[in-house]
């Protein structure tokens, strides 16, 4: 069973403790190719300004709205050269909204020493409804490296 930070929630009964059969997968691949990782185990604190649709704080009046939040990638991986980066995967559905778009892109501001890289059921997914941005072009547009269902061998011998 996959070690996880304590401050996150149990994940779904029916991946076998993981968030998703794509994190599943991803974590029995990282076993066979016998590098140095950790699943859900690596957290870091951030703040988050996040605007107000309506109204204004009561105390200072600002439009912007902050308070303090715990990110934690899905994997933690230590290539074989020592290169430390931070994987998040993304499957379909809503996981992938604009605020955790912005979390990220926050995230890469306030972390720069953190590479934080994505997999995605499909890089070239549009990221929302009605958008005409794949998830790809997102990823390159804020700096971030991206793949699709794997992890690949690339990554894990930088």
């Amino acid at each position: 069973m996959p070690r996880r930070s304590a401050h996150r929630q149990p994940k779904r009964s029916e991946n076998g403790g993981f968030g998703s059969g794509i994190e599943r997968t991803n974590y029995k691949k990282l076993e066979e190719a016998g590098v140095t990782f950790e699943y859900e185990s690596d957290a870091c604190k951030f703040y988050y300004i996040k605007p107000t649709h309506k109204g204004k704080c009561a105390d200072c009046g600002s439009e912007n709205v902050g308070s303090d939040h715990v990110y934690t990638a899905d994997f933690y991986i230590k290539t074989k050269s020592g290169k430390e980066i931070w994987v998040e995967i993304k499957g379909g559905g809503y996981s992938w909204t604009g605020e955790t778009r912005a979390k990220h892109v926050l995230l890469s501001k306030q972390f720069p020493n953190r590479e934080v890289r994505f997999v995605f059921c499909n890089e070239y997914a549009l990221i929302g409804k009605g958008a005409k941005t794949t998830n790809k072009a997102w990823c390159k547009r804020h700096g971030f490296i991206c793949t699709s269902k794997l992890i690949p061998k690339s990554w894990l011998i930088e």
